[in-house]
């Protein structure tokens, strides 16, 4: 009875380290994953862990793609097919500020769990405008959905919360395997229409939180009876300009000092190809109505410019909007600029 005691225990001691040596092994292979490097990341950013986070985050190259991706464009002369030599140097140098900015904005926040900066040098100009556009650390990893290796790149379909408008939204990540066989990010390989589906949403919670404000500014303030028109002089070449003639109605019982508008133009595709604020100081008569007419000039070298120049009247949508008013009382009426807790 006793040998056969002993038999059943030597089995179940067996089984037992069969199953311990097999979830280990198991351990040991997730830890080889891209997602269990991701998750590494993610706890060296809470642990304010530097070296692991730069282990795994490769800033230099990330930030040096994402110039390329998102910043270079918008810097690129339009109509060119490449790049001259002069302006190549420029631009190398532009780059290199952009990528050692956010590098050292990227790890002051991995160690302080702050993004706030007194560096207001102008090479730091194209960083916080990426950091704006981008609001990286406003979001959080939440999940891995697919994930794809060949060699030594593996992509990532993930999923970030972004905080500030509470959603979801879709990122394609890309790593290279390190000498351990953990992962380093390298590129959102997906970033623009990133940015843009992020803008568009930020944009729709925006407008979300300014309608009240901008319902009680209508019923101070009112745009009425508003024309535009395209016009071009070619007395002197080729010359155009936005023509907007707007009428404003002052209804509010306190007087005006001064208000603040801003006409918005958007193709039909509903994107936006146009903007301009207009600054009016008062004080103005109560109950008065006072027709306006503004002229901004129009570049046909801007892409977004030549297609208003080109988009015929009926393609074209107006948003107008006043986005603030100061009476002569000292009170104010102001839609938001940022969504509350943007940097």
């Amino acid at each position: 009875m006793r040998h056969r005691t002993k038999i059943i225990l030597i089995i179940a001691l067996a089984i037992i380290a069969c199953i311990t040596a097999g979830m280990l092994y198991q351990f040991s292979g997730m830890k080889k994953t891209p997602e269990y490097s991701l998750d590494i990341i993610k706890t060296a950013v809470k642990q304010h862990d530097l070296t692991t986070f730069e282990k795994h985050f490769d800033l230099e190259t990330f930030y040096s793609q994402a110039f390329d991706d998102v910043i270079a464009p918008t810097l690129q002369q339009p109509n060119t097919n490449g790049i001259s030599d002069f302006l190549a140097g420029i631009m190398s140098g532009v780059k290199q500020n952009f990528v050692s900015s956010m590098v050292e904005q990227t790890k002051r926040y991995v160690e302080t769990g702050s993004m706030d900066s007194d560096n207001k040098v102008p090479s730091q100009v194209l960083a916080k405008k990426f950091t704006a556009l981008t609001d990286f650390y406003a979001s959080t990893y939440k999940t891995v959905d697919h994930a794809k290796i060949e060699g030594n790149i593996a992509y990532l379909d993930v999923t970030v919360r972004q905080n500030q408008i509470d959603q979801d939204f879709k990122m394609q990540i890309k790593m290279r395997k390190l000498s351990d066989d953990t992962w380093s990010v390298v590129q959102i390989t997906n970033i623009q229409q990133f940015l843009a589906s992020l803008a568009k949403a930020k944009e729709a919670k925006l407008a979300e939180l300014n309608l009240p404000i901008a319902k009680e500014i209508k019923t101070k303030l009112a745009i009425e009876n508003s024309k535009f028109e395209h016009q071009k002089d070619s007395r002197y070449g080729a010359s155009y300009a936005f023509l907007y003639k707007p009428s404003i109605t002052f209804k509010a019982e306190k007087q005006v000092a001064e208000f603040v508008g801003q006409l918005t133009v958007y193709n039909k595709n509903s994107e936006k190809i146009f903007v301009q604020k207009f600054i009016i100081p008062g004080p103005f008569q109560k109950g008065s109505t006072i027709n306006y007419n503004f002229s901004w000039p129009l570049n046909p070298f801007i892409p977004s410019e030549k297609e208003l120049i080109n988009s015929p009247d009926g393609d074209l949508k107006l948003k107008e909007e006043i986005l603030f008013v100061r009476f002569t009382d000292g009170s104010e009426l102001k839609l938001l600029e940022n969504i509350p807790g943007t940097k």
